[in-house]
C-alpha cells in the first residue's frame, strides 16, 4: 500500500469511543501510513478502521474535553480533501463530541438513523430514540459538518411503503448530503432473526422489495439526489462516498481492527474477530490475521463484474478487458443483448451499465 486518501472509521459502533481515543487512533494512522490528497502523485487506496478495540466506554456529555481546547488552535492533521468518515449512533453523541470530531479532521459523517419511528427502532434493537436522531443531525450541523449521510432501513416487519415514504420525507427535511437506504437483511445468528421467527414475521416478498426499491429511487431522484449505487444516493456527484466507491471499483483497501477485511492484488485477508485475541496478538508482535485467500483471475473478474453492476457508472469494457483479459462483449454477446432487450442493462460509449430495473436485481445480473 503506497498511500491513502480516504479513511473510514466504522465496522462496529465507533462512536462509543471517546474523543481522546479517536484522536489517538488518527494519530497512529498518521504515524504509520502516508495520507495524502487524491490529486497527489501517489497510488491511493482506502483505509478502513473496523470495530476499534477498546475497554473504555465513555459518556459523551458535559464540558468540551480539555485536550481539545488546546487542539482547537492547531492545524488539521490531514488536508481538507482527504475524506475521513466516521459512523455515529444518534444515542452516543453530543454537541461537544461532534465539535471534537471536527477538530480532529473528521469531515464526513454517517449517522445510523435507521428509522424515525420508535416502534421500528425498538424492534430493530437500536439504542437511540426517534427524537435523538434529529437532535444528532442538528448538533452535527452546528459543529460545522457539511457532509452528512443518513443510514435508513426498509423492509422491517410492520413497515409498508406508506410508512417508508414518511421516513424518506422526514430524512429529506434535513437536506443530508448523502442517503444510504438498505433493505433489512436477516442473519440467522442474530437475535433479530430469532425475533422474526418467534413472532412469525416475514421479510418482504420479492414484489414488495421491488416496490420499496423503486419507491426509494423515485422519491430521492425527484428530490435531486443521484442514485449512484443500488443502496446509495448523493446530492451531487462530488458527494458520493469516495471510500465506498473504491470497493465498488475493486481498488485495494486495508482494514484495521477485529474482523476487518483487506484486499490487495490477488489476496484477500481478514483479522480475527475475537477482540481479546486481537489485542493479545498485537501485544505479542503477531499479525492478527485470522485467515486469507488467493483469488484466481476468474474470481477477480467475477467480483469486478458483480461490484461494477451495482453502480450507475457500470463497467468500462476496455479497462475490464485490460485488467482481467476478458472481452465481455465477445464472451457474453447473446446474454448481454438479451438483458439489454429486457431493459436491465445498456451498452453505450464503451461501457456496460445497469438500468434502474437492472440495479433492482443487481445480484442476479452478476450471474451472467
Amino acid at each position: 500500500f503506497k498511500g491513502f486518501d480516504t479513511i473510514y472509521i466504522g465496522g462496529g459502533t465507533p462512536s462509543l469511543l471517546s474523543i481522546e481515543q479517536i484522536e489517538n487512533l488518527l494519530a497512529a494512522v498518521h504515524r504509520h501510513f502516508q495520507i495524502s490528497p487524491a490529486h497527489a502523485n501517489v497510488e491511493h487506496h482506502s483505509l478502513n478502521v473496523d470495530k476499534p478495540a477498546t475497554n473504555h466506554i465513555p459518556c459523551h456529555t458535559g464540558e468540551y474535553p480539555d485536550h481539545l481546547k488546546v487542539a482547537r488552535g492547531r492545524k488539521r492533521r490531514y488536508p481538507e480533501d482527504v475524506e475521513i468518515t466516521m459512523e455515529v449512533n444518534p444515542g452516543d453523541v453530543s454537541p461537544a463530541y461532534f465539535q471534537g470530531l471536527k477538530v480532529l479532521g473528521v469531515n464526513r459523517l454517517n449517522i445510523g438513523v435507521q428509522s424515525f419511528d420508535d416502534r421500528l427502532l425498538y424492534f430493530l434493537g437500536r439504542r437511540h430514540s426517534a427524537k435523538e436522531a434529529p437532535a444528532a443531525i442538528d448538533d452535527a450541523r452546528k459543529a460545522g459538518f457539511q457532509n452528512i449521510g443518513l443510514d435508513l432501513i426498509y423492509g422491517v416487519a410492520g413497515q409498508d411503503t406508506r410508512l417508508w415514504i414518511k421516513t424518506l420525507e422526514k430524512a429529506l427535511s434535513f437536506a443530508p448530503e448523502h442517503l444510504s437506504c438498505y433493505q433489512l437483511s436477516l442473519d440467522e445468528k442474530t437475535s433479530l432473526y430469532r425475533q422474526y421467527r418467534e413472532k412469525g414475521a416475514q421479510p418482504p416478498s420479492e414484489n414488495e422489495a421491488l416496490d420499496f426499491f423503486m419507491t426509494t429511487s423515485r422519491i430521492l431522484t425527484d428530490a435531486g439526489y443521484i442514485h449512484y449505487e443500488v443502496s446509495n444516493f448523493a446530492r451531487a456527484e462530488n458527494l458520493r462516498s469516495r471510500h465506498n466507491m473504491k470497493y465498488w471499483r475493486h481498488v485495494p483497501y486495508l482494514g484495521l481492527g477485529p474482523a476487518a477485511h483487506s484486499f490487495c492484488d490477488r489476496r484477500r485477508w481478514w483479522n480475527t474477530a475475537d477482540v481479546d485475541a486481537y489485542i493479545r496478538g498485537l501485544s505479542e508482535g503477531k499479525t492478527p490475521v485470522g485467515s486469507s485467500e488467493e483469488l484466481s483471475t476468474e474470481q477477480l473478474a467475477m467480483e469486478a463484474l458483480f461490484l461494477g453492476l451495482r453502480t450507475k457508472d457500470g463497467i468500462d469494457l476496455g479497462q475490464y478487458q485490460a485488467r482481467y483479459g476478458v472481452d465481455l462483449l465477445e464472451q457474453k454477446t447473446q446474454t448481454l443483448h438479451q438483458l439489454a432487450e429486457e431493459g436491465l442493462v445498456e451498452i453505450k460509449d464503451g461501457c456496460l451499465r445497469p438500468t434502474l430495473s437492472g440495479m433492482a436485481v443487481a445480484d442476479s445480473l452478476a450471474l451472467i
